[in-house]
């Protein structure tokens, strides 16, 4: 819990790959562009990642800005990336039907790509227009990983099993929480304290229990209110620091690492 990669929108860019480990600072299609992509994303919360059809389908060259938020998408054609870090990024159609994105960045961490595959060639049997293989999405000790857009909706150790109750949730409006890390547009510590209170509540719903204030109590401890029209929950939180350890199969060392704990959850 409270391990997904925060963003406010997504920048989708259709690349069939390999991609490299820095996959836009370093893209053959133009590493300067792609650093001005990076950095503009970075400063407006969005995150870029190149995406492909599962197999390495060929693909038109496009790209896609999803507003998280709002739940609408733009699609449009691209030469090079220049011509993406100097366009508006602006979402102007309704996303009709969620998009599924599965991490398979294996220049980046070869455990996404081991992982990741399975995932997507379930994902793409199941969904194969609006599945799509993507770079590095954070988390790779959680591989597979899968993001559902526009809620980013993050979900980490996926199986191939797991895809037919994602995918059915998230067309009914609801997240699949027994997997879920977090949803994209909230902060870690509200991220763990509404997977933990939806998990206890019962209650899957895409806009159940959004935050209502978040204050700190101490050092790396939070209450944080949640509600919606028909329920809500305090939830005492505290992140602990986990003893080093190498996390992923790309490490070459052991690295920090923490994770929240969930003291109480009060319902009112």
């Amino acid at each position: 819990m409270g391990t997904a990669a925060p963003a406010r929108s997504w920048l989708l860019v259709a690349a069939p790959g390999p991609w490299p480990r820095r996959a836009f600072e370093d893209s053959p299609l133009g590493p300067e562009a792609g650093q001005a992509i990076v950095a503009r994303a970075r400063s407006q919360g969005t995150r870029p990642l190149f995406i492909r059809r599962h197999g390495r389908q060929p693909t038109d060259r496009r790209f896609a800005f999803v507003d998280a938020a709002s739940g609408m998408v733009s699609w449009r054609p691209y030469r090079d990336l220049a011509e993406i870090a100097a366009a508006a990024w602006t979402a102007e159609d309704p996303l009709t039907d969620p998009l599924f994105l599965v991490c398979t960045h294996g220049r980046h961490d070869r455990c996404c790509a081991i992982a990741g595959r399975p995932v997507a060639g379930e994902l793409h049997r199941l969904a194969p227009e609006r599945t799509w293989e993507c770079s590095h999405l954070g988390g790779d000790r959680f591989a597979a990983n899968v993001v559902v857009l526009p809620t980013g909706a993050t979900y980490g150790y996926v199986d191939a099993l797991d895809t037919a109750g994602i995918v059915t949730a998230s067309d009914t409006g609801r997240l699949f929480l027994p997997l879920l890390r977090g949803c994209s547009t909230d902060a870690p510590v509200v991220q763990a304290a509404r997977v933990a209170a939806q998990r206890a509540l019962a209650r899957p719903g895409v806009f159940a229990l959004r935050e209502v204030s978040t204050e700190a109590v101490g050092t790396d401890r939070w209450v944080v209110h949640l509600a919606d029209p028909d329920a809500a929950a305090v939830v005492s939180v505290e992140r602990r620091r986990l003893p080093d350890a190498r996390a992923t199969c790309a490490a070459r060392g052991p690295v920090s690492m923490y994770d929240w704990h969930v003291l109480d959850i009060a319902v009112r």
